[in-house]
């Protein structure tokens, strides 16, 4: 019974850690809540003033989107942003009224909104929320054939779900700063003893190597803790408060001896040193927790946080201009996929097209590069697939039971809503098999709908990735050398800052930097993952390894700024200002076109000490760049290097 207990306990830490902000649980909870509120309201609306209900289904839309979409800074943001949506919903739903009667001109529009709303993703996060609101409501508009006579009916029912979405996320359940930090902390920990347990897996089993179980599982864990350090830092801001820096400081303490814990298990340290380790740990949890229950985080917004600015992937007015513009080139992507979408998946079903032309859509939502979308439309195909035999048995087994079906709707609401944090092909299928109940409310229900949903899914995200692959593809390995790029050009600006002379370096501004330098790292992994483990168990091992080479350079710049902060001193040393110096050179040659600069060797760093260190950690990282067979430098990575110098030929 205690062994139960305390596996549940752990699993619950598991799943609570996995969501240590609560972020998927609001949204979950919000979605739910803004569909229930817009049904309850359009449904008394309508006895009340004897509308039809179809008509007012945008409200629907609107009160859903607005609770999920509309994520402005301030609340003075999202407040425009929902005013905004209004009228962008309902010109979509006039213009579906008037053009319901044209197949042709509606389903060109249809195409044209398409386009629309995925260039509008440039102008995030407002113009990411109109555009979607602006289709989908269209959408609905030509779907359910709303008249225009119905318009003033329909005016209504949106008005009523922008209130209703602004009640529920900012009242009903409203973010929550100080709690959302705290329960971060408390996610942290629970980390930190999963990145321990990962560890004395090893210590008492051994390693298996670098694609081994065992090194997977620390790593997986390893970069969980990093991860929810970064969402820390990002909930402290640059608050310069005492709490807040202890907490900076203890989080990345507390971060770095997690990782010596890692190395140690896997070369092989002794059990006192590890114990050793662990009392460490346990000191700086401990301190963490009392210090977690003072914390604020940083609430401030800037000026500028409401301007509608093109996002990091626009054009960048003061370099050079490339055509099409990465927003231009999804934009057009989404055409031609949706254009071809449209007749094909009319062929199938003249009814159904819609499935088609929407997979076709959503593939460009949110990927970047071409093997991103072909991911995301697999994603989606999976789960629709998953979702359609469920919703077969669902809907067989709950039919003519409301009652069931109604707690079944709920239910599958809230948990699709939260799985799209988790897994993208998980919450389509709860979607898939959510409609099934629908469609069974309505006297629709068949097998024949849901495959046809399999099918016409099938064709819109085939036909979405093609586009991707074909029109001005941007491939992920493109976007992979931009993210290194970025990395080692903000190791390179760290370095330099701390070995000038002439900058004051105050310790907030070494941290500022190092936190970047490992959010740098952050975004190579992510965009790695579509070529590095696109679905689990899959992906090019090799680049992977190269990932996770690259990505210690994060937590040496971590590392080198708790150093400094806590002696500045040590960086005026001759050897570390010339070894400093050494390796900002060679970060020079590792972004230079010049191949043969590129792969000169390393000078190996003479300073001692932790400084000298993770400088050395630094060099064999670059010095290893090019290298056929990548052997580990990190947590879990045993390097078979003993020296940094110039490799043998």
């Amino acid at each position: 019974m205690r062994g139960l207990r305390r596996l549940l306990e752990r699993a619950v830490a598991r799943v609570t850690a996995s969501d240590p902000s609560h972020q998927r649980l609001r949204m979950a909870a919000r979605g739910t809540l803004a569909v229930a509120c817009s049904v309850g309201t359009i449904a008394l609306l309508s006895q009340l003033f004897d509308k039809p209900v179809l008509p007012a289904a945008p409200g629907l839309i609107v009160a859903m989107i607005g609770t999920m979409a509309v994520n402005d800074d301030s609340l003075r943001g999202r407040m425009v942003t929902l005013a905004l949506g209004v009228l962008t919903a309902l010109a979509g739903v006039a213009a579906g009224s008037l053009l319901f009667g044209s197949s042709f001109a509606s389903h060109v529009v249809f195409v044209v909104a398409a386009g629309a709303a995925t260039y509008a993703q440039r102008y995030a996060p407002r113009g990411t929320a109109l555009g979607m609101l602006g289709f989908m409501s269209y959408f609905m508009a030509i779907f359910l054939r709303v008249p225009f006579s119905s318009l003033a009916w329909t005016a209504v029912a949106i008005g009523c779900g922008a209130v209703i979405a602004g009640v529920v996320k900012e009242v009903l359940v409203p973010d929550r700063p100080v709690g959302d930090l705290r329960r971060t902390i408390d996610a942290f920990t629970t980390r930190l003893a999963q990145v321990c347990r990962a560890a004395a897996v090893i210590a008492r089993d051994g390693d298996d190597g670098i694609d081994g179980r065992r090194r997977a599982r620390l790593r997986r864990r390893v970069l969980a803790l990093r991860e929810t350090e970064l969402a820390i830092d990002s909930q402290l801001g640059g608050s310069q408060a005492d709490a807040s820096v202890q907490i900076h400081d203890l989080v990345l303490h507390a971060t770095l001896a997690a990782e010596a814990l890692g190395e140690q298990s896997v070369h092989g340290a002794d059990s006192a040193a590890l114990a050793e380790q662990r009392t460490e740990l346990a000191g700086i949890v401990a301190e963490l927790t009392r210090a977690g229950r003072q914390a604020r985080p940083d609430e401030g917004v800037p000026e500028s946080a409401d301007d509608d600015t093109p996002d990091a992937d626009g054009e960048d007015d003061d370099g050079p201009r490339m055509w099409p513009s990465p927003d231009s080139r999804k934009a057009l992507q989404a055409i031609v996929a949706t254009g071809l979408a449209v007749p094909l998946g009319l062929l199938v079903s003249t009814q159904r097209w819609y499935w088609a032309a929407i997979g076709a859509f959503v593939v460009f939502t949110r990927p970047a590069t071409a093997e991103e979308s072909v991911v995301r439309g697999f994603e989606r195909l999976l789960g629709t697939t998953v979702g359609a035999a469920a919703g077969i048995a669902l809907g067989t087994a709950v039919s003519g039971h409301a009652t069931a079906q109604l707690t079944l709707l709920a239910v599958g609401v809230f948990v699709s809503l939260y799985l799209f944090g988790v897994s993208y092909a998980f919450a389509m299928a709860g979607i898939t098999a959510i409609l099934a109940i629908i469609y069974d409310l309505m006297g629709q229900f068949s097998d024949r709908v849901l495959e046809l949903r399999v099918v016409e899914t099938a064709i819109g995200v085939a036909l979405g990735g093609l586009a991707a692959i074909v029109v001005f593809p941007m491939s992920s390995r493109r976007k992979i050398r931009e993210a290194e790029d970025d990395l080692l050009a903000a190791l390179q600006d760290f370095l330099d800052a701390l070995a000038a002379p002439e900058k004051p370096r105050a310790a907030y501004a070494v941290r500022d930097d190092a936190r970047n330098v490992e959010q740098k790292a952050h975004d190579l992994r992510l965009a790695a993952e579509p070529l590095t483990e696109p679905f689990p168990g899959l992906g090019s091992g090799r680049r992977r390894q190269r990932v996770i080479m690259l990505t210690v350079l994060g937590r040496s710049a971590r590392q080198l700024a708790r150093e400094v902060t806590a002696d500045p001193a040590v960086i005026d040393s001759r050897e570390v200002q010339e070894d400093i110096a050494a390796l900002s050179r060679r970060l020079q040659a590792a972004r230079s076109s010049d191949d043969g600069a590129a792969r000169s060797a390393v000078r190996t760093p003479r300073s001692e000490g932790p400084i000298g260190r993770e400088l050395q950690r630094i060099a064999r990282v670059l010095d290893s760049l090019d290298d056929a067979s990548v052997e580990d430098v990190s947590p879990g990575e045993r390097h078979s290097r003993t020296t940094t110098g110039p490799r043998a030929s």
